[in-house]
């Protein structure tokens, strides 16, 4: 092979290797990024949850404490 075809073919490989390089460091960006997004929704989706949870037993509780009340009253 004549030495010009060989620097061709380096330089045509290492900006192939520098594509799929590139591509491979997206793609992994990407990944991250939906990964945060997805369990940025998880814990969303469990603090309101929780939220519910904790207004509902509020509200049993001052239903029960207003229901003694009443019982006291008769």
């Amino acid at each position: 092979m004549k030495k010009r075809s060989l620097w061709i073919i380096t330089a045509l490989m290492t900006f192939a290797l520098l594509g799929v390089f590139v591509m491979q460091m997206y793609y992994i960006r990407e990944s991250y990024n939906l990964k945060s997004q997805l369990f940025e929704q998880n814990v969303s989706q469990a603090l309101t949850a929780v939220i519910n949870k904790i207004q509902k037993t509020n509200v049993i509780n001052r239903i029960n404490k207003k229901d003694d009340e009443f019982k006291e009253l008769e």
